[in-house]
């Protein structure tokens, strides 16, 4: 079986997290052992498909498995065919490719945001790049949608969903008056401060409250650098 080594998969937290950008973490949701109460679904927590809740720093967890060993079962093989399995292996590829976290500059100068020959920053107002026609036509990109699943498993959330977060909601006065209380989820790799960038572009955020089941979830949104 195909086997992925994760020996830097402390670097892999760091590159989701460069300067001007930031990583956010996973950890036990509110039923699970360890998990924090007041991380209710009403609050935008453990909802449908979440693996677990954002977390503060040290309180995320992470596999402490050096070796992952990884498989194609006969479902995916009839429906995807050796592409499929390509793309797979392609994105472990990525991972395996990466190198010692100790051998790079604090900063992951390496790593640019700028292009290292016309120095134009390589970001776009919207870090999240949504390929419309992709999306219009339903297809899955599976390179793509393996790296985002496995970087969760290994306990990253994504930062430009928990850069704003919901602490606490609360109903006043007599009109009455709903109050909401948020936080950063989503921090600096160097001063491991809350940072409301990702990947150079600044977000801020607008309260949703949804039905069935009810959540309150914070959407964030880049701010127009105009």
């Amino acid at each position: 079986m195909p086997r992925l080594f994760l020996t830097f998969s402390l670097l892999v937290l760091v590159l989701a997290g460069r300067p001007a950008s930031a990583f956010s973490l996973l950890g036990p949701r509110a039923e699970d052992p360890g998990g924090e109460a007041w991380q209710t679904v009403a609050n935008g927590y453990s909802l449908p498909g979440d693996i677990g809740s954002v977390k503060n720093i040290t309180e995320e967890y992470r596999w402490n498995k050096p070796v992952i060993t990884y498989a194609f079962d006969l479902s995916f093989i009839n429906y995807f065919g050796t592409n499929g399995m390509a793309a797979v292996d392609a994105a472990m590829a990525v991972y395996n490719s990466l190198p010692d976290l100790s051998t790079l500059s604090q900063e992951l100068t390496e790593y640019p945001l700028q292009d290292p020959v016309t120095q134009a920053v390589t970001t776009f107002r919207d870090s999240r790049r949504v390929n419309f026609t992709a999306q219009a036509l339903n297809i899955m990109d599976m390179k793509s949608y393996t790296m985002s699943y496995l970087a969760e498993q290994l306990g990253l959330a994504s930062p430009e969903w928990n850069v704003w977060t919901l602490r606490a909601r609360e109903t006043v006065g007599p009109l009455p008056t709903t109050n909401y209380f948020t936080i950063m989820r989503n921090f600096d790799p160097v001063t491991y401060l809350p940072s409301r960038y990702v990947n150079g572009n600044r977000y801020t955020y607008n309260i949703v409250e949804f039905d069935n089941p009810f959540s309150v979830i914070p959407i964030e949104s880049p701010v127009d650098p105009e």
